[in-house]
């Protein structure tokens, strides 16, 4: 049987649709023999690898969100006026974004400090060793003094899920011997090539991208430098996914990586979208298990 990977994107909150996919490829009986993910794609997809059951990991993810940590996640910053709209992390990524031109920003590694993203984690991820998961699990990063992308397939799960998802600019990067270590989103947005570096022979990639971007209506300068950093990230996706086997990439407009109020819109995304690549990834998996059983035939 040829080794079926499940690559999972970045993206914040959108990446509340691997949810919904895993959903239907557990449903469906479609094999996943290995799970490789990136910053959101990396939290979802190790809470799933521990727990081998789609359910669970849904509970899990909406007992966090409706939890009292993630209710006050980091409120003294925020205004009064700003605690009437939306979730936690998109009132205090607009408050940070107003004062950001009061902040001088060489002298800044991050709006946040790591024990925010530490709390979700521990909250989220059972205590335990990435090779220790029921399903083989990695965690994708970057390290900013090569801009190689680092693998992290043993050690610390919650530490390598971490550093997989230290949002640049938003969390600080953590160093390591030489390796100055961020967001695997920098050069691997969907984590294709790693999935295969890994072993799988088939890869089903996930995105997390927003189909259409909202146009920008008299920018200012932190709104300029995110568009093109989306924008970037946008191309290197584009380019990483042209390498799997499928694509699962639901239409999602675009919402701010901290907005995570619309969580059952997401997760409805995932299963449409998945259900949609249903007959396309059937029929790769069969012309896959056919060169597979052809080739080791040979050498029997």
């Amino acid at each position: 049987m040829p080794l079926v990977g499940l690559a999972l994107g970045g993206g914040g909150a959108r990446g509340l649709v691997h949810l919904g996919v895993i959903k239907v490829l557990e449903e469906e009986g479609i094999p996943i023999d290995l799970i490789c993910g990136t910053s959101m794609g990396a939290i979802i997809g190790a809470i799933y690898a521990q727990r081998g059951n789609i359910s669970e990991t849904i509970q899990v993810v909406k007992d966090y969100l409706a939890s009292e940590r993630h209710k006050d996640l980091e409120l003294p910053l925020i205004s009064e006026e700003e605690q009437e709209d939306s979730t936690p992390l998109s009132r205090l990524a607009r408050t940070l974004a107003k004062r950001v031109y009061a902040i001088s920003l060489g002298a800044k590694r991050s709006f946040f400090k790591s024990h925010v993203l530490e709390e979700a984690i521990n909250f989220l991820i059972k205590e335990g060793r990435i090779e220790d998961t029921q399903i083989p699990f990695a965690a994708v990063a970057t390290d900013l003094n090569s801009g190689k992308t680092l693998i992290f397939s043993k050690g610390d799960i919650r530490q390598g899920v971490k550093r997989s998802s230290l949002v640049p600019g938003f969390l600080p990067p953590e160093k390591e011997k030489d390796l100055l270590i961020t967001d695997g989103g920098v050069t691997q947005l969907i984590p294709v090539e790693s999935t295969q570096k890994l072993g799988a022979e088939m890869v089903i990639a996930v995105s997390a991208n927003p189909s259409k971007l909202p146009p920008l209506k008299d920018p200012a300068m932190m709104d300029i430098i995110e568009r093109c950093q989306l924008i970037m990230g946008l191309e290197v996706s584009r380019l990483q996914a042209e390498k799997a086997d499928v694509l699962i990439n639901p239409p999602l407009p675009y919402v701010p990586w901290s907005n995570f109020s619309e969580c059952d819109r997401f997760i409805r995304a995932g299963i449409d979208s998945a259900k949609e690549q249903l007959p396309q990834i059937k029929k790769v998996l069969k012309l896959k298990r056919s060169w597979f059983f052809r080739l080791v035939s040979r050498f029997n």
